[in-house]
This record gives structure tokens, C-alpha cells and sequence, in this order.
């Protein structure tokens, strides 16, 4: 869901990290894009959660998108809570999953060094990334990537 408010494009949690790439290239500079809960609950203590404030988040550390900062509205409980984009990116991490992967998609095609991944994903998303990071990827998401591969390639006739 998105919704837009004079200089602002609120995306919910679920809308994928594309969308904010398209808005950020096709609107003016002032318009800030803002990923929000859907449900703001505090998990701590399950009250709502109001607004807060937005904090600076560099997606693939190069465009410059917002997430919202919430506050519990429980007297008692009153932790701030920052949306978390679960399906976008993994917690702590300044690279989206789909650049993660790249990695392993490139090596399925040919065998080629990390820098030269590297390279080639800088080239072709825009995305400047360390081969060390690009190798460090790659090992964490071999395993899921090739029970993904075996699966789709295990059909039964």
C-alpha cells in the first residue's frame, strides 16, 4: 500500500524495495520516501504505536529512503520501535536481498571471481559493493540457494 502526503510517498512494509528505487528516480528531490508499519503494535507490550520520527536509510548504500520511527503509547512501555523491512532486507544489513543473491546467480552461470561479480553488479543496478562483501553473501546464501535450485530442478513426470 502507498499513499502520498504533499511531500511525502508512505510505502508499508510489504512494498518491495523497486517501488522506492522508481519514486526516488521519477520524483522531485524534496519528496522524501517513507517505509511505515502496516500495523503499528509495540511488541513489547502490544499497545499502538504512534508516530515518532523518520530515520535516514541508505537502501544498497545509495538511495536514500526513510523508515518510520515509532513510539509506544503505553506510559509504562515506551520504546521507540523502527520499521523493519523483513522482505526487503535482513536486520543490520545495508544490502537488499535481491542484490545479495546476485552472487550465487552469477556463479550458476559462470565461474568468475568476486570482483569481477563485483563489476558486474555495479554496472548493471548501480550498486557499488566490496567483493569481500559480495564472497561474504555468497557463502552465508550458498546452502538456501542451491536447496532452492534442487527443488525447482526435482520435478516429477
Amino acid at each position: 500500500m502507498l499513499l502520498f502526503n504533499e511531500n511525502k510517498v508512505y510505502l508499508t512494509e510489504d512494498v518491495p524495495d523497486y517501488v522506492a528505487e522508481f519514486f526516488k528516480e521519477v520524483m522531485p528531490d524534496f519528496v522524501l520516501i517513507i517505509y511505515e508499519m502496516f500495523n503499528p503494535v509495540c511488541p513489547h507490550c502490544g499497545a499502538k504505536l504512534h508516530r515518532h520520527e523518520i530515520k535516514e536509510w541508505k537502501m544498497n548504500k545509495k538511495t536514500t529512503v526513510y523508515k518510520q520511527r515509532y513510539k509506544c503509547t503505553n506510559k509504562s512501555c515506551s520504546k521507540t520501535v523502527t520499521t523493519e523491512l523483513p522482505d526487503i532486507v535482513d536486520k543490520h544489513c545495508n544490502y537488499t536481498k535481491d542484490i545479495k543473491k546476485i552472487g550465487n546467480e552469477l556463479e550458476d552461470l559462470e565461474h568468475i571471481s568476486c570482483e569481477k561479480k563485483a563489476e558486474l553488479i555495479e554496472k548493471r543496478y548501480g550498486v557499488k559493493i566490496p567483493r569481500q562483501t559480495v564472497q561474504y553473501h555468497e557463502s552465508i546464501n550458498s546452502e538456501q540457494y542451491l536447496s532452492k535450485k534442487r527443488g525447482k530442478n526435482n520435478t516429477n513426470y
